[in-house]
This record gives C-alpha cells, sequence and structure tokens, in this order.
C-alpha cells in the first residue's frame, strides 16, 4: 500500500463520485429489482476499466471551476 495521501479536494471528489455510483445502484435495484450479485458484477467490470485522473489534471479542474469566470 502506498503511503500517498490525497488532498482533501481530492478526496471531496472521490467521496462525491461514489455517492453517485451508490445512488445510481439503488435506483436500478429499485426500478428493476435487480439483485444485489448482478449490481455487484456489473460494478466489478465497470470498476476494472474505471482509472482515477491524472492528479495535475484534477488539480486544474478545481482551480478553473473554483476560479470565478472572467467575462
Amino acid at each position: 500500500m502506498s503511503d500517498f495521501d490525497f488532498l482533501s479536494e481530492h478526496k471531496d471528489y472521490l467521496e462525491e463520485f461514489f455517492d453517485i455510483i451508490d445512488s445510481a445502484c439503488h435506483y436500478l435495484q429499485e426500478q428493476t429489482n435487480c439483485p444485489d450479485e448482478a449490481i455487484d458484477q456489473l460494478l466489478t467490470e465497470a470498476v476494472g476499466t474505471w482509472q482515477l485522473p491524472n492528479l495535475e489534471q484534477l488539480d486544474e479542474a478545481l482551480r478553473v471551476q473554483e476560479s470565478p469566470s472572467q467575462d
């Protein structure tokens, strides 16, 4: 395990991301009565294809998002 520490902004971004995924899974299950095992399999397949964003790109995206727009 790495001793790398995420910045709090990175942690917040990832927590929000996984909250969205969690909500989507609950919605899918409620709408389709899909069993937990099928959702777990779907997530396992999807997670295998996900990659965390490049942290420099994430930092830049957060800076752009937080800076006031200049018109």
